[in-house]
C-alpha cells in the first residue's frame, strides 16, 4: 500500500511539473508573439496562483467603451485558449472568455473592491395630506317637464380621507327647489349634514364601490311656512376614477329618496397614485 501511496505521489508531481512547463512556455510565447501587438492597451502579462491570464492595462484601456474593448479582447482571447482572462487597470478587474456561440470575446464579470456602495435615496415621509388627501363633489340636477314642474338640486361634499382610498368623513350640504313656474310658490330645501363612506375599490377596473350614512340638518320652507328636522340617509354608490377626480353614481335614501350623479375632484390624486 505504501508502494501505491509513493507511485501516485511521484506522478502528481512529475504532471505538475510538466503543466508548470507548459504554462511556462505558453506564457512566455505570448508575451513574445502577442503581447507586443496589444501594448497601446496592455503593459504587462502573467499568471496567477490558478493558472488564469492576466493582463495590465493602460488609461487607453480604461477609456474605450464597452464595444471597444470587446473588439480588443476578440483576438487575445482566440490567442489564449488555456484558461480565462484577467484585465486589472486602477482598482478594477474585468474577467473575459469566449463566446462559443459567435466566437467573440465575452465579459463575464467586473468588480472593483474601493467603488463605495451609492446609498439609497431617502424615502421622505408621506405629508399629512398624503396620508389623507382631500377631496371636493359637487353634483347638480335639474328637471322641468312639459306641466312647467320645476325639480332642482345642487349636493356638495367636502371632505378627507381617514383612511386613504377606503374611508372618508366629509360635510355634505344639499339644496332643492321644487314647484310649478307658473305658481306663485315654490318649496324649498337646505340640508347641512355630516356623511362618512366606506370604498372597496376594484383597481384593475378603476372604480370603487361604496356604501355610507349621513345625519342632516334639514330646513323645508312653503311658501312663507319653514319647518326644520334632523334626519338620517343611508347612502350607496360608484365611482369611476377619470384623471384628477371621479364620476360619482349613488343614491341618497330617507325620508326622500333621489339619484346623485356628480364629479369628485381630488387635488392631490395624481401624486397619489
Amino acid at each position: 500500500m505504501k508502494q501505491v501511496f509513493l507511485v501516485l505521489f511521484i506522478l502528481a508531481i512529475g504532471f505538475r511539473s510538466s503543466y508548470s512547463q507548459d504554462s511556462a512556455g505558453n506564457i512566455e510565447s505570448f508575451r513574445l508573439k502577442v503581447l507586443p501587438q496589444y501594448n497601446t492597451y496592455f503593459s504587462a502579462a502573467s499568471l496567477t496562483v490558478s493558472g488564469q491570464l492576466e493582463l495590465t492595462a493602460g488609461e487607453r484601456y480604461s477609456s474605450l467603451s464597452r464595444e471597444g474593448r470587446t473588439t480588443a479582447m476578440d483576438n487575445l482571447v482566440k490567442s489564449w485558449q488555456e484558461s480565462l482572462i484577467l484585465v486589472r487597470y486602477g482598482t478594477k478587474t474585468e474577467l473575459w472568455g469566449r463566446n462559443r456561440e459567435t466566437g467573440r470575446a465575452l465579459l463575464i464579470d467586473s468588480w472593483d473592491p474601493d467603488q463605495k456602495p451609492v446609498p439609497d435615496k431617502p424615502v421622505s415621509p408621506r405629508s399629512k395630506i398624503a396620508q389623507h388627501p382631500l377631496f371636493a363633489y359637487i353634483g347638480f340636477q335639474e328637471q322641468v317637464d312639459s306641466h312647467k314642474n320645476l325639480n332642482l338640486g345642487l349636493n356638495a361634499r367636502f371632505g378627507f380621507f381617514m383612511l386613504r382610498d377606503r374611508w372618508d368623513l366629509a360635510a355634505s350640504l344639499s339644496g332643492f327647489a321644487f314647484g310649478n313656474l307658473d305658481a306663485e310658490g315654490q318649496t324649498f330645501q337646505l340640508n347641512i349634514g355630516l356623511s362618512s363612506k366606506v370604498y372597496f375599490p376594484i383597481k384593475q377596473y378603476r372604480i370603487s364601490p361604496n356604501i355610507g350614512g349621513e345625519l342632516a340638518w334639514s330646513n323645508y320652507t312653503i311658501e312663507e311656512t319653514s319647518t326644520t328636522s334632523i334626519s338620517p340617509f343611508f347612502l350607496a354608490g360608484i365611482s369611476w376614477y377619470v384623471g384628477n377626480g371621479s364620476f360619482d353614481l349613488g343614491v341618497r335614501t330617507g325620508k326622500q329618496t333621489m339619484a346623485l350623479i356628480g364629479y369628485t375632484f381630488f387635488p392631490k390624486l395624481k401624486s397619489l397614485k
